[in-house]
């Protein structure tokens, strides 16, 4: 299994923070969890590679519900001529935008920083 979170080049983060600023983890085009390993009690502490993270993840919801997998999960980019195994519609961006705005969700902001 590979997790291929490319799309928006090899930079994992947003490009600059206020020092008030309550930054996301690193942004990644792949993401599970929101990248969030635990909990702690001064904020979350975030997964350094949200595409291994998200990678590794899969492949241990796959094993849980009984789905042989072959391999460890790995980071890499998608083979040529590799067929999608689903796909999620994005919400429209009216949405998105009400989303990221309240409550402030700097990760959203992150992202929307990769977008065309």
């Amino acid at each position: 299994m590979v997790g291929d979170g490319s799309l928006f080049g090899s930079e994992l983060g947003p490009p600059a923070w206020e020092l008030n600023d309550t930054p996301p983890g690193p942004v990644s085009a792949l993401q599970f969890n929101r990248g969030v390993l635990a909990l702690e009690p001064l904020g979350p502490r975030y997964a350094p590679d949200p595409s291994a993270f998200a990678a590794k993840g899969l492949r241990r919801a796959l094993v849980a519900a009984g789905v042989a997998v072959d391999g460890a999960a790995a980071v890499g980019l998608t083979p040529g001529g590799a067929v999608p195994l689903a796909a999620v519609q994005s919400p429209p961006v009216s949405e998105l935008v009400r989303l990221t705005n309240k409550p402030s969700d700097n990760l959203l902001v992150g992202i929307a920083g990769y977008r065309d």
